[in-house]
C-alpha cells in the first residue's frame, strides 16, 4: 500500500498557484520527513485549469480505489523504459514548427499516458491516451516550450503512465532537426558530463530540468575560451567559474555559449535531467546545418568497452568524442577500415576528469574501444556532401549496457519520410537469434566483423513506424543504434539502453529476481536464464544467481469462429442489399506474455454475402418483395385525394414517396395489389423548370423512365407538377397538377 499526501502546499514544492504536486511515499519508511521518505513516484494535477486529474495523479505506479492508492506491481529496471519522464527542448535555429515527442511501448495490452506542463500555461499542454504495442503516438507541443537564450524558465513537461514506456522527443525546424531518447526518472543521477561540436554555427548549448523540490545545481564550466563570458541571471562566469542554481521540478535551466562546453561537469544532491548538444551547427567539411541534442547519460551509468559504427550510405566519416569522468583515463582503439583494407589503431590519454578527445572515424571504420576507467562515448555525424543528410549527435552506449530487445519508432521528416536504418552488434554465436517485428533475419544479411573480438556489425532499413528488434535470448545483449536520413536533415539516437549504475562499487545482492543489476559483480547484469533447468547459463560455477527476464511469448492466434449467419445492412428504399457474415479469433493460443508480440493481422475476417430473409430490412407494417438480393419495402395507401393533400405524407411519418428508377424496382411492385386507377410516387417538376427530379435533386430521367402515351412531360408548365403511376395501365407514369385527384400514394421504406 501507499499514500498520497493531501492538499499538498503548492508552495512549499515549487509550483505557482493553482498547480500541485501529489507525492507517493514507500510506506515502509518510518520517516516523516519528505526529504528523508523514498519517493515512489510524482504526478501534478492541475486545479487552475479546472481538470478533473486529481484522481489520476499518481495512477503511474498506483490505481485509485475510492479514496485509496493501491500498489500496482510495476516492473522499473533500470533501462529507457519507464512509467514517468520529464523532457524538456533546447533552442532551435527557428521558431516555426512545433516540438514533438514519441510514444511507444513493448507491452501487449493498453496503457494510459498522461502528458501535460505543470509549470508552465501559455500555452499549457495535456494530452491523455492510451497505447499499446505496435502503436506510435506523436503529439505536436507549441514551440514555445523550446528554451530562448541562457536564462531560467518552467517549461519541462511531465509523460507519465500507467506502466512502462518509451519516450522519444524531436526538435525540428526546416532543415535543422535532431532527436533524442529520453530517460525515465528511475534512472536519472545527480553527476553528469555535456558534449557539443566545435566549432560551432550558431550556440552550444547545455538545458537542465529540475525533478524533485530543493534541488541545488552546480554547473562547473569549462569552456575551451578564458575570453568568453557566460551571462546568467546579471553575473558573469568564465572558463572554470562554478554557476549555483537551486531548481523545483520543472524548473529549466539553459546555457548558451560560442564557446565549446563538452567537458563542463553538472553536479546536485538530486537527480536532474541534462541535455546538451547544439542550437544549429555544421560539422566537418560539408556546409549543411542540423540541431544537435541528447539527453546525457548519468556518470554512474558509464561503460568501458564500446563499439563504433559508420552510418550507412554515408561516405564523408564521422566524429567521436570521448570524454573522461576519472583523471588519467587512457583510452585504446582498434579496428578495421575496409576502404583501406587495414588494421587501424590509436590510443588516447585523457589526464583529467572531464577531459576530452575528438577523433575522425572514416565511413568504413568499425573499432573497438576499450577505456581503463569510464567514459562517454558520442558519435557526431558529417554535414552533406555528396550525399543526403545532416549532422546528427548520438550517444554509443557501452557493451556493458545493450540490451536483449529493443523497442523503437522513427520520426518524421518535416517534408516527407526519412530513410531510417537500425545498426546493430550482436556476438557472432548469437546473430542467428535475431528478430525484426517477429521475423528472423533473412540468411543473406550481410555482416562486418569488429576486429580482435568475436562481435559483427550490420543494419537494416526500416520504414517510419514502430518496430521491435530483439533476439530469442533474454540473456543474450546486443547493441541497437537508429539513425535516419533525408536531405539537409537527419537525427540519431540510440534505440534504446540499459541504465545500470554500473560505474559505481558493486555489491553482491540477491539475483532471483531480475532488476537490471550486476547482483553477483561478474561484469554482467542478469545473465541466468532461471527457467527451471538450473544451468549455469555464464559458466562461472553458480546457478541462478543473476536471473534474467523470462523470455518474451509471442501471441498466437486460436482457430477461427465458424461463419456467422448472413447479417443484411439494410438501406432506406430497394436497392441490392449486401448482406455480411463474419468470423473471429482471438490470440490466447497463447496470449502475449514477457512483452512478446501481439498477433499478426486482423481478429475479425468479413465476407459478402446474400441474406436469406431480405424482408426483416422493412419496417413491420410494410409489404416486402425481394428476388436476387433486391428488395422493395412498400405501403400502398387507398386514400383519394388531391394531390397537394397526400404529397407530404409519407416524409411526415419518416418514410419517403416510393422512387421508382429502375425496371428491377418496376418488377417488384408488379405483385403489388392496386384498386385505384393512380398513385402518387416520387418524382416533380417546378413551375418553368424542365427538369423532373426527385427529392435528392438527381434527374429522373438519368435513372429511368415510364411515361405514357398520353402524358406530356416536356411541355411548359406554368404549375408544379408531379409523377402519378397507372398501375393498371403497364405501369406507366402522368404528369399531373398538385390539384388533380389521384386514388392514392405509395410510400417506401
Amino acid at each position: 500500500m501507499a499514500v498520497c499526501t493531501g492538499d499538498p502546499d503548492c508552495v512549499s514544492v515549487g509550483f505557482d498557484e493553482g498547480n500541485c504536486l501529489c507525492y507517493v511515499y514507500n510506506t515502509n519508511s518510518t520517516s516523516s520527513a519528505k526529504d528523508s521518505i523514498p519517493i515512489q513516484g510524482w504526478q501534478h494535477f492541475d486545479i487552475q485549469q479546472g481538470r478533473e486529474t486529481a484522481l489520476e495523479s499518481c495512477t503511474f505506479d498506483y490505481e485509485y480505489e475510492g479514496s485509496e492508492i493501491v500498489y500496482k506491481d510495476v516492473e522499473n529496471y533500470p533501462d529507457n523504459k519507464g512509467t514517468n519522464f520529464i523532457v524538456a527542448f533546447m533552442e532551435n535555429a527557428q521558431k516555426s514548427l512545433p516540438v514533438e515527442l514519441f510514444v511507444t511501448t513493448a507491452k501487449p495490452y493498453e496503457i494510459k499516458v498522461i502528458v501535460t506542463s505543470p509549470k508552465w500555461t501559455s500555452p499549457s499542454v495535456y494530452e491523455s491516451f492510451k497505447i499499446t504495442s505496435s502503436q506510435t503516438k506523436q503529439i505536436f507541443i507549441s514551440n514555445e516550450f523550446r528554451m530562448h537564450g541562457t536564462g531560467r524558465s518552467q517549461k519541462a513537461l511531465s509523460v507519465s503512465a500507467s506502466d512502462e514506456i518509451i519516450v522519444y522527443g524531436v526538435n525540428k525546424e526546416g532543415y535543422s532537426c535532431d532527436a533524442f531518447l529520453a530517460f525515465p526518472i528511475d534512472v536519472l543521477g545527480t553527476e553528469y558530463y555535456t558534449v557539443s561540436y566545435f566549432p560551432a554555427t550558431l550556440e552550444n548549448e547545455i538545458l537542465v530540468a529540475g525533478v524533485f523540490p530543493d534541488t541545488v545545481i552546480n554547473i562547473a564550466l569549462k569552456l575551451n575560451d578564458d575570453s568568453t563570458r557566460i551571462k546568467f541571471e546579471k553575473t558573469n562566469y568564465y572558463n572554470g567559474d562554478i554557476i549555483s542554481v537551486l531548481m523545483s521540478p520543472f524548473d529549466t535551466v539553459q546555457i548558451q555559449t560560442m564557446a565549446d562546453i563538452t567537458g563542463t561537469k553538472i553536479k546536485s544532491n538530486r537527480p536532474i535531467v541534462v541535455y546538451s548538444g547544439n542550437r544549429k551547427t555544421k560539422v566537418g567539411i560539408g556546409r549543411s546545418r542540423d540541431h544537435l541534442v541528447q539527453q546525457m547519460m548519468p556518470v554512474i551509468t558509464w561503460g568501458k568497452r564500446f563499439v563504433t559504427l559508420p552510418i550507412p550510405t554515408r561516405t564523408i566519416g564521422d566524429f567521436f568524442r570521448f570524454i573522461a569522468s576519472e583523471n588519467n583515463t587512457i583510452v585504446n582503439t582498434t579496428g578495421y577500415d575496409y576502404q583501406l583494407n587495414k588494421n587501424v589503431s590509436y590510443t588516447l590519454e585523457l589526464l583529467m576528469a572531464g577531459d576530452f578527445v575528438e577523433q575522425y572515424h572514416t565511413s568504413y571504420f568499425y573499432g573497438l574501444v576499450v577505456s581503463s576507467k569510464p567514459i562517454m562515448l558520442v558519435q557526431i555525424v558529417s554535414s552533406q556532401v555528396a550525399e543526403a543528410a545532416d549532422p546528427a549527435m548520438t550517444l554509443i552506449p557501452p557493451i556493458e549496457q545493450f540490451s536483449s530487445e529493443y523497442v523503437f519508432t522513427t520520426p518524421k521528416y518535416t517534408f516527407g519520410e526519412y530513410i531510417n536504418f537500425f545498426m546493430f552488434v550482436v556476438h557472432s554465436d548469437n546473430a542467428a537469434g535475431l528478430q525484426l517485428d517477429g521475423e528472423y533475419l533473412p540468411l543473406t544479411q550481410e555482416y562486418r566483423k569488429i576486429t580482435g573480438t568475436n562481435y559483427l556489425a550490420s543494419y537494416v532499413a526500416v520504414p517510419t513506424g514502430s518496430h521491435s528488434f530483439r533476439h530469442t535470448s533474454p540473456i543474450v545483449m546486443f547493441g541497437g543504434y537508429l539513425y535516419g536520413l533525408a536531405n539537409m536533415e537527419s537525427y540519431g539516437f540510440p534505440a534504446g539502453m540499459r541504465l545500470s549504475p554500473i560505474n559505481v562499487p558493486c555489491n553482491v545482492t540477491s539475483g532471483a529476481i531480475p532488476d537490471g543489476i550486476d547482483n553477483d559483480c561478474d561484469g554482467l547484469i542478469d545473465e541466468e536464464l532461471c527457467d527451471g533447468n538450473f544451468a549455469d547459463d555464464d559458466a562461472d560455477g553458480l546457478i541462478d544467481e543473476d536471473c534474467a527476464k523470462p523470455s518474451p511469448i509471442d501471441g498466437q492466434w486460436n482457430a477461427w469462429t465458424l461463419w456467422s449467419e448472413c447479417q443484411a445492412s439494410c438501406g432506406s428504399r430497394a436497392s441490392l442489399i449486401t448482406g455480411t457474415s463474419y468470423r473471429s479469433r482471438v490470440c490466447n493460443n497463447p496470449k502475449p506474455a514477457n512483452e512478446g508480440l501481439r498477433c499478426k493481422g486482423n481478429p475479425i475476417e468479413l465476407l459478402s454475402c446474400v441474406p436469406s430473409d431480405l424482408c426483416s430490412c422493412c419496417p413491420s407494417d410494410f409489404s416486402c418483395v425481394s428476388n436476387n438480393g433486391t428488395l422493395l419495402c412498400y405501403q400502398v395507401h387507398d386514400l383519394p385525394s388531391k394531390i397537394k393533400d397526400i404529397k407530404d405524407v409519407c416524409a411526415s411519418d419518416g418514410y419517403s414517396l416510393l422512387r421508382l428508377d429502375s425496371k428491377e424496382k418496376l418488377t417488384l411492385l408488379s405483385t403489388a395489389k392496386f384498386s385505384g386507377a393512380k398513385y402518387l410516387v416520387q418524382g416533380k417538376r417546378l413551375s418553368n423548370e424542365g427538369d423532373w427530379l426527385y427529392l435528392d435533386g438527381s434527374l429522373v430521367n438519368d435513372f429511368f423512365t415510364q411515361w405514357d402515351s398520353l402524358a406530356n412531360p416536356t411541355a411548359k408548365n406554368k404549375k408544379d407538377e408531379y409523377i402519378v403511376l397507372q398501375p393498371h395501365g403497364g405501369y406507366t407514369w402522368l404528369n399531373s397538377e398538385e390539384s388533380e385527384l389521384v386514388s392514392g400514394y405509395v410510400c417506401e421504406g
